[in-house]
Parts: structure tokens; C-alpha cells; sequence
């Protein structure tokens, strides 16, 4: 098709909404035959999602519309880098992060590509189980930039052998990571996790030399598979910036057809304001197109209502026992941080550092219930779990003392 057609699309807000939530569901449809720019601009600041310097791209999703077969993942970048498959056997998976996804549990996806000095590596990854020397990618077959896990920690090198130590992993997660080395000699680690922002490092690197070949899902020497699940692979021939890195993760760009893009991006936390966004594309041709300019306001949120509740003991009671129960209600609908005062030292029990809270209660207006597999991550990041190996739900078991719920694995 000639020129670019462009335009929000459900569950996207309508423009002016007035709302208390704290996250907003943003979708972008995008038709055109040759797509050659994709912008997304946010509460003033623009982030390019497509545009020359994403030299390769892969949804993953075993979509044959765009060029993904039996044997190849396709690369819907525009610079031809599609990658081959392991013995020339994709082994895809119906669930990823976003869409689909592919398993390189026993496979691996390569690619003849050199990223050039400056450059940023960025995928989502799902371990199965953490293994050791787990690799998750390598450029190049001499050492030149590898990640990997190595004994429940993610580590990633270059030629140099200097090592960088980052964060403890978890199984059956979804990750982001991103890796920028750049031509002055330094690299940026940047690692998403449990629906959080978790790290950035530098670390010297020596400079870069040679081209080779881009594995996804293996280390270099081969054998070093990644025990897991990879998702929307890219890589930029520039280093991106904070802003960029933090939008990469609140969002996703998916080709479904040869003329059909869909962009959505979750952008959360929101404190109370006015927010302006809009979308716009352009094609190889010289066509643009924009969405209109939409805004969304968020609106005051009241305080938590916090207080003791029995059998607290009341202010001044003098007692002779060794302890005291203490009780306190919080009621609020967002919940942001707790934090507890004893002896004159705070305590945090709730923060944006909580990634995951299960209380395995099988509380049902939370969706917990005896024949659901479905687990509630009371943190405010949303990684909600399943149960598995316990005949078709959760296990919910009571205590014997107290009577209060909690969940037992089996398996």
C-alpha cells in the first residue's frame, strides 16, 4: 500500500480522559508497505522505535506473514539479517513475552552480523532452570562480547576477559537485558527483571576488532545453550539513552503482516499530572503520517488511611511479657511503600524494590481460588505466578494453629 495510515486504537485512552489510575495501556496501529520511521513521543520527549539504526529486529513469533519458517527467524528490520536456526529447525513456542517466542533450549538462532564498535543488544529471556554457562548471546567466535549465566548470576565480556558480575537470576521470569558497548572503551549493562529496573554498570572494554557471527540463545564455543525462552531481539548500531532504554522496556513493536505494524506501550508509574502523547511514521517514499496529539490526567490519588488496630496495645501500656502483637490496617486502592518504626529505626517492608510478594492466601477477590492455577503478586509490578505438577490448581492448605490459608508445592 502507498503512504502511511496511522491512528490510536482500543484500549488506547480517549483524548482527555481523567483517571486515578497510576498505568496507561497505549496502542498504535500502523499501516504502510515500507516502513521506514517509527516515533512514539511521551509527556514531551520523543523516542524513535524504528529507523536506520535498528540493523536487526526479530519478533519471534513464528509468524510466516513477515518471513519466519521452519528454519529462519525473520528480520523485519529492513537490513536483511534474518537469522538460521540450529540444524535448520526453529523449535517456536506459542507464549513469549509478547506474542510468541523461541525456545533455545536445544537450538539457537545465528546471523552473519557485525554491530560495528558502538552498538546495543536488547531481548527479552525466560530461564526454565538456572544452569550453569547458560549463554544467552555472542558476537563474533573469538571472544569479542558475550552474556551468560554462570552459577545463578548473568555475566557479560568481552575479548578483554573483563567481567562483569551483574544480578542474581530467577526461573520462569521473563528478563529484559540490554547491553550498549561503545567505541570510547566502556559498556552500560542494563537489565530489566520481574517488571523492574534493576541495574547499570560500566565497565572498561577493550576496543573491538574483528566481525563474525551473532548467536542468540549460545555462547561462542557452542553447547553453551540457554535453558529457556528468547523474545523481540534488537539490535541498534548506536548506544541508547536512559530515556530510551526505560520506554524499550515499557513497550513493543510487532510486524504481523507486510503492510501492518502494532505498536503498545504500558507506561507506568504515573503520578498525578497531565500527560501528552502521539505517534508518527514515515516511509521509504517520503509519506508521513501522525496520530492526533491525545492527553491524559491523572488525578490526585488520596493518602492511605493507616492505622492500629486491636490487639495493639494502647498508647502507654506498661506490660511485663517479654512481647508485644502488634497490629496495623492500611486501606488504599495504590499502595506505593510501607515502612515501619521500631525502637526509632524505620523498617521498609513495602517499596518499589519489592519485585514479587505472593502471601499465598488464596484470596479470592484477588483471583486466587482452589481450582485456578493463578497466583497474586501483591507488589506493584504485577508478576503474577501459576501453580504446576498440582493436579489442575493451586494446593491451598490451612495451617493447624491459626486456620489461615497458605499454598504447599508439590512436585
Amino acid at each position: 500500500m502507498l503512504g502511511v495510515n496511522i491512528s490510536f486504537v482500543p484500549p488506547t485512552p480517549d483524548n482527555g480522559t481523567n483517571t486515578a489510575d497510576t498505568s496507561a495501556l497505549i496502542n498504535v496501529s500502523i499501516n504502510t508497505s515500507s516502513l521506514a520511521n517509527y516515533s512514539f513521543e511521551w509527556n514531551g520527549a520523543n523516542y524513535s522505535y524504528y529507523d536506520p539504526s535498528v540493523v536487526l529486529m526479530y519478533n519471534l513469533d513464528n509468524n510466516s506473514a513477515v518471513g519466519d519458517s521452519d528454519t529462519m527467524a525473520a528480520d523485519v528490520s529492513g537490513h536483511g539479517n534474518s537469522g538460521t536456526c540450529l540444524s535448520g529447525n526453529c523449535d517456536w513456542v506459542a507464549s513469549g513475552k509478547y506474542h510468541g517466542a523461541i525456545s533455545t533450549t536445544n537450538n539457537y538462532i545465528s546471523t552473519d552480523l557485525d554491530p560495528g564498535d558502538t552498538f546495543t543488544i536488547s531481548l527479552w529471556f525466560k530461564a526454565n532452570v538456572i544452569n550453569s554457562d547458560d549463554g544467552i548471546f555472542s558476537v563474533n567466535n573469538n571472544r569479542r562480547y558475550s552474556c551468560m549465566i554462570l552459577s545463578n548470576v548473568l555475566y557479560c565480556y568481552s575479548d578483554s576477559n573483563y567481567w562483569t558480575s551483574c544480578l542474581s537470576m530467577s526461573a520462569n521470569q521473563y528478563a529484559e537485558q540490554l547491553d550498549a558497548p561503545d567505541h570510547e572503551g566502556t559498556r552500560r549493562f542494563e537489565h530489566h527483571g520481574l517488571h523492574k529496573r534493576r541495574a547499570a554498570r560500566q565497565q572498561a572494554l577493550r576496543p573491538y576488532s574483528t566481525s563474525g557471527t551473532l548467536r542468540i540463545g549460545d555462547y561462542y564455543h557452542g553447547g553453551y545453550r540457554f535453558d529457556g525462552t528468547i523474545d523481540e531481539v534488537r539490535v541498534y548500531n548506536r548506544t541508547l539513552s536512559d530515556g530510551e532504554v526505560y520506554q524499550q522496556y515499557l513497550s513493543n513493536l510487532y510486524k504481523h503482516s507486510s503492510d501492518s505494524w502494532e505498536f503498545t506501550a504500558n507506561e507506568t508509574p504515573l503520578a498525578p499530572g497531565t500527560y501528552a502523547y502521539l505517534a508518527c511514521a514515515n516511509d521509504s517514499f517520503g509519506s508521513s503520517n501522525c496520530t492526533e496529539l491525545r492527553t491524559l490526567n491523572i488525578s490526585f490519588v488520596p493518602a492511605p488511611n493507616i492505622s492500629f488496630v486491636p490487639p495493639t496495645p494502647d498508647n502507654g501500656t506498661n506490660i511485663s511479657s517479654g512481647s508485644a502483637i502488634l497490629n496495623v490496617s492500611i486501606n488504599s486502592s495504590s499502595l506505593a511503600n510501607f515502612t515501619w518504626n521500631w525502637g526509632k529505626t524505620n523498617y521498609s517492608f513495602y517499596d518499589s524494590s519489592l519485585v514479587l510478594m505472593y502471601t499465598f492466601d488464596n484470596v479470592s477477590v484477588l483471583g486466587e481460588n482452589p481450582t485456578s492455577t493463578f497466583v497474586s503478586d501483591s507488589s506493584v509490578y504485577g508478576n503474577d505466578g501459576s501453580c504446576h505438577g498440582m493436579g489442575g490448581g493451586c494446593a491451598w492448605t490451612q495451617t493447624a494453629n491459626t486456620m489461615e490459608p497458605f499454598c504447599s508445592t508439590v512436585g
